[in-house]
């Protein structure tokens, strides 16, 4: 997901470093959200950690124009875990796990 140099330098063109990622691939916590998430204090920068959420698409959209064709979709969060991530802890493996939990669930919905 990260972004390349040249899709770096594109996206902000008065930074010079510009973004690492794209637009959209952040997530905010307000203080109402980090309550309801049991966090009692907050991380400090550069702490690592492990985000899974589970919502319906809420919008899908595709279009084409002179540049190309640009794609994308939203989702609603409807729960959210977050957690440190542990020190050496397999992350691949973790997402693995959870994109199998993903995938039954939508295999069961649609049975």
């Amino acid at each position: 997901m990260k972004l390349t140099k040249k899709e770096s330098k594109a996206e902000v063109a008065t930074d010079s470093k510009g973004p690492r990622y794209p637009y959209g691939l952040s997530i905010s916590l307000d203080d109402e959200s980090l309550k309801k998430l049991g966090f009692d204090s907050l991380p400090d920068v550069n702490d690592q950690f492990i985000v899974v959420g589970v919502g319906p698409v809420t919008s899908v959209r595709q279009s084409q124009d002179e540049d190309g064709a640009d794609r994308s979709f939203s989702i609603q969060l409807e729960k959210l875990e977050v957690g440190p991530a542990v020190a050496g802890a397999a992350t691949d493996t973790a997402l693995a796990a959870v994109s199998k939990g993903v995938d039954d669930a939508n295999k069961s919905k649609r049975s």
